[in-house]
């Protein structure tokens, strides 16, 4: 079955080693800003002899015009040496909203729009960017159809801290 864009659903998305970089852009420059950073993170990745564990991720950190602030991710297996450690984080894991993109990072306001009335009329608010994992990129001189992404948000049910653990059970410090 082809995924469509514009539905919802609740998965859970588990942590993992990553590396990252930080960039602000103009808005309207952000995924080229995006995409660059990624071919470089990947050639850094590629020299370090490190694995991709998943797919690219971008997530959104601010949009405060003119720019905007992001965090291009890769997964990786392993632990950097020397000069990467600068570059190596955990993102964390948990219960996410997601739909199916597939307009590129240039837009990603119907995907936002999706999962917000999704949230407001299932009883969750966001507990993390928004974030788009590329599952397919488009070629240059291909039809832009041919992106796929996935965005994703951390949720939490409204009135908990933590949708993962159910009401009842007592909390662990």
């Amino acid at each position: 079955m082809v995924p469509t864009t514009n539905d919802v659903h609740l998965d859970s998305l588990k942590p993992a080693a990553v590396l990252r970089v930080r960039l602000t852009a103009p808005a309207h420059r952000m995924a080229d800003a995006a995409r660059s950073t990624l071919e470089s993170l990947l050639m850094v990745a590629e020299d370090a002899s490190m694995r991709c564990a998943g797919p690219p991720e971008v997530a959104l950190l601010g949009h405060h015009l003119p720019c905007t602030r992001a965090e291009v991710r890769i997964p990786v297996v392993g632990v950097p040496t020397g000069g990467l450690l600068s570059c190596f984080s955990y993102r964390p894991g948990g219960v996410v909203a997601r739909t199916f993109h597939d307009t590129g990072l240039d837009d990603l306001e119907p995907a936002r729009a999706s999962l917000l009335t999704w949230m407001a009329d299932n009883g969750y608010h966001a507990a993390g960017q928004l974030t788009l994992f590329r599952l397919r990129a488009a070629k240059e001189n291909l039809d832009p159809a041919e992106h796929l992404g996935e965005v994703v948000v951390l949720v939490h049910a409204n009135g908990t801290e933590d949708c993962c653990v159910p009401r009842s059970a007592p909390r662990t410090e």
